[in-house]
């Protein structure tokens, strides 16, 4: 799913700017003429912000966080979003009564639940925490 909120915003970011260099390139430029790549910069933008604000957060975790082995309670698929055609899975995982989920887009076997994932979480805020799905 990171993978595909960086593809989107590359290029709705290049569309956009290529757009504005074709319109401003050839003379004057009617104003509603300018919104159109204005719009697609701003969408593309708008997901790379989202993609490396997402990154940053889970390498300050990995660096600062308490971390913590939460074994895997349910893996369900998440109908509310399609990639491709697919829907990523959601891994729901517990450590001593604290609840934890993450979004998993690979290929998943229910025997997954009982096993443990590494789960980095902030000491300030237990809201924010990064699950390790790396291991899986």
């Amino acid at each position: 799913m990171q993978f595909t909120m960086l593809l989107i915003g590359s290029l709705f970011t290049l569309i956009g700017l290529g757009m504005s260099l074709a319109f401003f390139s050839t003379g004057e430029v009617p104003l509603f003429a300018c919104l159109l790549p204005l719009i697609f910069t701003v969408i593309g933008l708008a997901f790379l912000f989202s993609f490396f604000r997402k990154k940053l957060r889970a390498k300050k975790l990995k660096e600062t966080g308490r971390q913590l082995r939460a074994v895997i309670t349910n893996v369900s698929p998440n109908y509310s979003v399609t990639i491709n055609g697919r829907h990523p899975y959601l891994i729901d995982c517990e450590y001593n009564g604290l609840m934890f989920q993450a979004d998993y887009m690979k290929a998943v076997t229910y025997d997954m639940v009982g096993k443990t994932v590494t789960v980095y979480v902030s000491e300030e805020d237990p809201s924010k925490y990064f699950v390790d799905i790396s291991e899986l």
